[in-house]
């Protein structure tokens, strides 16, 4: 498991990026997981890894649990996907999600007080 590189800035927002294997499975379809890897973090979700043939079955709206481990803590996050398609700053295909809770990656790096600058109101 990678550590997180330096923050970045994208349009205002604070990135983290990192490596941290992990895993999905569609609400629609639970017992089905997919290996992937989170690619980088921000406030208000995440970009996911993912093959061009995956990126296919993906469309915005679509719900999705990401499960994984963050220095020996496991996390299962609900999430939807907010787009999918080729990132530049990745290099690859994958698709961005928005996490459903409050208790998101940021709060899972930076610990359960940390504010959330994503989230006006949140933090």
């Amino acid at each position: 498991m990678a550590d997180p590189k330096n923050d970045e800035r994208r349009e205002g927002v604070r990135i983290t990026m990192v490596a941290w294997p992990a895993s999905y499975a569609f609400d629609d379809d639970p017992a089905e997981r997919l290996a992937t890897e989170i690619q980088d973090f921000s406030p208000a979700g995440a970009f996911v890894a993912a093959t061009r043939d995956e990126c296919e079955r993906l469309i915005p709206g679509r719900r999705l649990t990401l499960h994984g481990e963050m220095w020996g803590t496991p996390f299962s996050l609900p999430a939807e996907v907010r787009w999918v398609g080729y990132s530049e700053t990745h290099e690859r295909f994958g698709f961005g999600v928005s996490i459903d809770r409050d208790v998101s990656l940021w709060r899972l790096l930076h610990g359960p007080d940390a504010p959330n600058p994503g989230k006006p109101g949140k933090g």
